[in-house]
């Protein structure tokens, strides 16, 4: 029997970049239902976009549930969590 580290158990996700250049780079994460990308920073300008399911968004400022074709603009270095609400795919829009 294989043995996982919590992060293991909770993370199942698959991302690949779209687009990207010097100045951004956009990426498209894939989460099944229930799948955490535990806490961490972005230390450049970002931006969600969903374009399948739903995704909740926790900061030490808020907690919002982005749905389909939503978007939020992240903080630049605001520490924060990001659940699948259920199976969900988004943009993450960097730079």
């Amino acid at each position: 029997m294989q043995n996982y580290t919590s992060f293991q158990k909770k993370v199942k996700s698959q991302s690949r970049i779209v687009q990207s250049s010097e100045h951004f780079k956009v990426t498209l994460v894939t989460l099944l239902p229930g799948a955490v990308l535990e806490k961490h920073i972005i230390p450049v300008r970002a931006k969600i976009f969903v374009v399948k399911g739903a995704i909740e968004y926790r900061s030490l400022r808020e907690i919002k549930v982005i749905h389909h074709l939503g978007e939020y603009n992240i903080p630049k270095n605001e520490i924060h969590q990001v659940t699948a609400k259920e199976g969900a795919e988004f943009l993450l829009i960097l730079g």
